[in-house]
Protein backbone atom coordinates (compact mmCIF):
# COMPACT_ATOMS: atom_id res chain seq x y z
CA UNK A 1 0.00 0.00 0.00
CA UNK A 2 2.84 2.40 0.80
CA UNK A 3 4.19 1.98 -2.72
CA UNK A 4 0.79 2.76 -4.29
CA UNK A 5 0.28 5.88 -2.17
CA UNK A 6 3.80 7.02 -2.99
CA UNK A 7 3.15 6.37 -6.69
CA UNK A 8 -0.04 8.46 -6.65
CA UNK A 9 1.68 11.29 -4.80
CA UNK A 10 4.64 11.33 -7.20
CA UNK A 11 2.27 11.20 -10.18
CA UNK A 12 0.45 14.26 -8.86
CA UNK A 13 3.77 16.09 -8.43
CA UNK A 14 4.84 15.20 -11.98
CA UNK A 15 1.51 16.35 -13.41
CA UNK A 16 1.71 19.66 -11.55
CA UNK A 17 5.30 20.21 -12.70
CA UNK A 18 4.41 19.44 -16.31
CA UNK A 19 1.93 22.32 -16.30
CA UNK A 20 2.65 24.30 -13.10
CA UNK A 21 0.32 27.29 -13.31
CA UNK A 22 -2.36 27.16 -15.98
CA UNK A 23 -4.31 30.31 -16.75
CA UNK A 24 -7.55 28.36 -16.65
CA UNK A 25 -8.08 26.83 -13.19
CA UNK A 26 -9.99 23.86 -14.70
CA UNK A 27 -6.74 22.58 -16.22
CA UNK A 28 -5.05 22.18 -12.86
CA UNK A 29 -6.14 18.59 -12.14
CA UNK A 30 -6.15 17.04 -8.71
CA UNK A 31 -5.88 14.06 -6.40
CA UNK A 32 -8.69 12.66 -4.23
CA UNK A 33 -8.23 10.17 -1.39
CA UNK A 34 -11.13 8.39 0.33
CA UNK A 35 -11.18 6.06 3.34
CA UNK A 36 -14.48 4.68 4.58
CA UNK A 37 -15.94 1.59 6.21
CA UNK A 38 -18.66 -0.39 4.43
CA UNK A 39 -20.76 -2.81 6.43
CA UNK A 40 -20.16 -6.37 5.24
CA UNK A 41 -17.17 -5.36 3.11
CA UNK A 42 -14.43 -3.77 5.23
CA UNK A 43 -12.38 -0.61 5.21
CA UNK A 44 -12.17 0.76 1.67
CA UNK A 45 -9.17 2.92 0.79
CA UNK A 46 -9.13 4.60 -2.59
CA UNK A 47 -7.29 7.31 -4.46
CA UNK A 48 -7.70 8.89 -7.85
CA UNK A 49 -5.87 11.58 -9.74
CA UNK A 50 -6.29 13.47 -12.98
CA UNK A 51 -4.59 16.30 -14.78
CA UNK A 52 -3.59 17.95 -18.01
CA UNK A 53 -0.30 16.60 -19.37
CA UNK A 54 0.00 18.77 -22.49
CA UNK A 55 -1.94 21.54 -24.19
CA UNK A 56 -1.26 23.16 -27.56
CA UNK A 57 -0.46 26.87 -27.76
CA UNK A 58 -3.89 27.65 -29.24
CA UNK A 59 -5.64 25.49 -26.60
CA UNK A 60 -7.53 23.39 -29.16
CA UNK A 61 -5.58 20.16 -28.65
CA UNK A 62 -4.82 18.62 -25.27
CA UNK A 63 -3.70 15.42 -23.58
CA UNK A 64 -5.12 14.51 -20.16
CA UNK A 65 -4.21 11.58 -17.90
CA UNK A 66 -6.07 9.94 -15.03
CA UNK A 67 -5.73 6.97 -12.74
CA UNK A 68 -7.32 5.35 -9.72
CA UNK A 69 -6.46 2.77 -7.09
CA UNK A 70 -8.67 1.00 -4.52
CA UNK A 71 -8.21 -1.72 -1.90
CA UNK A 72 -10.35 -3.21 0.87
CA UNK A 73 -8.71 -3.93 4.23
CA UNK A 74 -9.89 -5.89 7.29
CA UNK A 75 -13.15 -7.39 6.20
CA UNK A 76 -14.82 -10.01 4.03
CA UNK A 77 -14.00 -8.01 0.90
CA UNK A 78 -10.29 -7.70 1.70
CA UNK A 79 -7.96 -8.62 -1.10
CA UNK A 80 -5.64 -7.35 -3.76
CA UNK A 81 -5.90 -3.76 -4.95
CA UNK A 82 -7.65 -2.74 -8.15
CA UNK A 83 -6.29 0.04 -10.28
CA UNK A 84 -6.68 1.62 -13.68
CA UNK A 85 -5.41 4.54 -15.69
CA UNK A 86 -5.92 6.24 -18.97
CA UNK A 87 -4.81 8.92 -21.36
CA UNK A 88 -7.23 11.06 -23.37
CA UNK A 89 -6.43 13.08 -26.48
CA UNK A 90 -8.96 15.73 -27.46
CA UNK A 91 -9.14 18.33 -30.21
CA UNK A 92 -11.67 21.07 -30.87
CA UNK A 93 -12.39 22.13 -34.45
Amino acid sequence: MKAAVLFLFLSAVVLSCAHPSPKNKEDRGGVDVDVHREKGVGTVVGAQGHGNVWKSDDGRTRVDADGNWQRVYRGPGAGKPTYSGGVRLSHTW
